[in-house]
């Protein structure tokens, strides 16, 4: 079913949607705070539907809560994602897209919605906040509300994160606040430049549910509170270790160097033994990810593993030749050029090249069927996790060594991208069969993994086109045409 009939099909089922919301957000027992909503409402009769809302993603029952906030039927939700027909069953029947930024099919979609009076929620966010701050939101964002024309408002809800952070399962109890203003109207998207309108809506998205919480005076009195928090605070400050911390009640603690952290009431770190290691979860998050920056500068950063490959399409049904197995398989390499990933789907073998330049932003799942944690990658229509053994590596660790590698090729010159390819790089030819079930051939690739760019399997003893001669093409044909 195309998008536009996902809207015209929204308005069968506004009520059933609302509802569903309604008891979806019940069943958590999280109240919504709606009088900021009433007073814009009321301060704003003049204001002509439809128009734009930029939506904070601090957790994800934020479309849940949007969706209560505003009228049946009203909305046509957008995702700068790629999760959420699995989360939310509900949005099933919802108008809703996840698209990329650079993608011109999200504007003739938001456009086609705005034509059958529809207002339309855009959550700018790459992913739903891991530290309960404002994610990354490109300038792009402006482009688009420059093309659609209409009144643009933002809302930001506080709450979401405390109660039910991305990387707990269970939810959390409390008030959720909504906060809803204009930021722009028609005439400032056409006489301001992009950069003063990326500035101003940076300003007005941005959150921080720590200092929201103490600000409120609003204690979080949950016993286990800080139970799944090892998902995103992978390394100790103290020994530097990784995959070394286990959260359980409201301490985390280090299983290398025993050092440990008590979490709040409102949500700040205090160091059981010593108090110079104090912190906030902002202030671990930035830690881990200066070091994930001086670990590319050095060209040090390197991770080579076996992982369980599933592709699926935007509706969450598997795709695979081999109707009995749903997961295969496969080898993941990721260094300071890219990701190269290689996996047996049904009868068929598989190899996907992502140059470092190439995609923005990885999404994660810490809760993939309720015991394993993935990384999602889009391609076209489909989606392909990668779940790996998180004793090995984070997850959190590869998008942020995937976003600062993204940032970096971004702003090289062309020279200096091409460079990056040049025919020194190392190759190692193996056997796929032996690769995947062999611990001598992962072994090898694991001691080689900073230097290696790719490696070419020989398949019935025929050695296949290269794929170190692959990416170093792709990246030669991509930045042929740049300035």
């Amino acid at each position: 079913m195309g998008n536009y009939d996902k809207i015209k099909r929204a308005k069968y089922f506004a009520r059933l949607i609302s509802l569903g919301c309604i008891k979806a957000t019940r069943s958590v027992q999280i109240k919504t705070d709606k009088s900021s909503f009433k007073k814009f409402v009321k301060n704003n009769k003049k204001l002509k539907y439809p128009y734009i809302i930029l939506s904070t993603y601090g957790s994800k029952i934020d479309p849940l809560i949007m969706q209560r906030n505003l009228h049946y039927g009203s909305t046509y939700h957008v995702f700068n994602s790629n999760n959420g027909s699995k989360d939310y069953p509900i949005l099933k029947h919802m108008g809703r897209r996840y698209f990329n930024l650079y993608s011109d099919k999200v504007i003739r979609t938001i456009k086609e919605a705005i034509k059958r009076k529809l207002n339309v929620v855009i959550y700018p966010e790459k992913y739903v906040s891991l530290d309960g701050t404002t994610s990354q939101i490109s300038p792009s964002i402006i482009h688009i509300l420059k093309e659609v024309d209409r009144p643009v408002m933002v809302c930001v809800n506080h709450g979401t994160y405390n109660y039910a952070p991305v990387w707990r399962k269970a939810y959390k109890t409390g008030v959720v606040t909504s906060e809803m203003k204009e930021l722009f109207t028609r005439e400032d998207l056409a006489n301001s430049d992009e950069e003063e309108l990326y500035n101003r809506l940076i300003r007005a998205m941005y959150y921080n549910e720590c200092a929201w919480l103490k600000k409120q005076n609003i204690v979080n009195i949950d016993k286990t509170r800080c139970e799944g928090l090892e998902n995103i605070l992978y390394k100790c400050p103290g020994c530097l270790e990784e995959n070394k911390m286990l959260a359980k009640g409201t301490k985390i603690h280090c299983l290398s160097c025993g050092k440990q952290w008590v979490m709040t009431q409102y949500g700040d770190m205090i160091a059981t033994l010593d108090e110079n290691e104090n912190a906030t979860l902002h202030n671990w998050f930035k830690f881990q990810k200066d070091c994930v920056v001086e670990e590319i500068s050095n060209r040090k950063y390197s991770f080579a593993g076996r992982v369980k490959v599933t592709v699926v399409n935007k509706d969450n049904y598997n795709i695979v030749d081999d109707k009995r197995a749903s997961t295969v398989v496969g080898v993941m390499w990721h260094n300071c050029e890219g990701i190269v990933l290689k996996y047996n789907l049904g009868s068929k073998e598989e190899e996907l090249i992502i140059n470092a330049d190439k995609l923005n932003s990885i999404q994660i799942n810490y809760d993939y069927n309720d015991k394993d944690t993935c990384i999602e990658i889009p391609i076209d229509d489909t989606i392909i996790k990668v779940r790996f053994n998180k004793d090995e590596i984070s997850a959190s660790k590869i998008m942020f060594v995937h976003e600062e590698l993204y940032r970096k090729y971004r702003t090289l010159k062309k020279e200096d991208k091409l460079s990056v390819y040049k025919n020194d790089s190392t190759a190692i030819t193996v056997n796929v069969e032996e690769l995947l079930h062999g611990e001598e051939e992962l072994e090898s690739i694991i001691e080689n993994a900073g230097n290696v760019v790719a490696v070419e399997y020989v398949d019935d003893k025929e050695v296949t086109t290269s794929t170190a001669d692959k990416i170093r093409q792709s990246a030669q044909t991509a930045h042929t045409d740049e300035v």
